[in-house]
């Protein structure tokens, strides 16, 4: 059975538990690859945003409006847009 830094034991990911990483694994990848496809094609910074609420984790797309990248302020503002 595989110890944790805990020093204590914990039960082996089930078959569907790994599945499910898995698939969210390839979510992730796939929104990854087409923000880098929209950033190529439309020639600006794009940045994708992974954050967490109370029903789980949030993945937006965002794109550069102004010229100096992607950033939390501009988000916040409204300056850089959710495109996805």
């Amino acid at each position: 059975m595989p110890i944790n830094r805990a020093g204590t034991a914990r039960a082996p990911a089930s078959g569907v538990e790994q599945a499910r990483a898995a698939g969210a694994a390839r979510g992730v990848a796939a929104r990854l690859q087409q923000a880098r496809v929209r950033a190529i094609t439309r020639g600006r910074d794009t940045a994708v945003r992974i954050t967490r609420d109370s029903r789980g984790y949030v993945i937006a797309t965002y794109e550069d409006t102004n010229r100096n990248g992607v950033l939390t302020r501009d988000i916040q503002d409204g300056t850089d847009v959710v495109v996805d």
